[in-house]
């Protein structure tokens, strides 16, 4: 089975609204749907929905017969998630001059 990572983006793509296009997808692939929360990076301007928003997303999918799973990190509130301590990381490096 075709799994599908979704990205939920707080104002850009996790409204309800874009449920009904992404199941579309989902029953036409025969694909499952893996919901990821975007992890907020300082010095990019996106930011994570809300625990209750992610939730809601998930269940408006499952209502319309989706396989869906929503990933819970940890770590994402304290720039430990993936992607995050990297960036942090190289930006320490790069005042450092190494």
């Amino acid at each position: 089975m075709i799994t599908l990572e979704y990205i939920l983006i707080a104002g850009v793509n996790d409204d309800l609204s874009q449920t009904r296009p992404l199941a579309k997808l989902a029953h036409r692939l025969n694909a499952k749907v893996n919901l990821i929360p975007y992890n907020t990076v300082d010095g990019l301007p996106w930011t994570r929905p809300t625990d209750n928003a992610q939730e809601t997303f998930l269940a408006a999918l499952e209502k319309q017969k989706v396989t869906a799973t929503l990933r819970r990190e940890k770590g994402h509130d304290i720039d430990a998630a993936c992607g995050q301590l990297r960036l942090r990381t190289e930006r320490e490096f790069a005042t450092l001059n190494l």
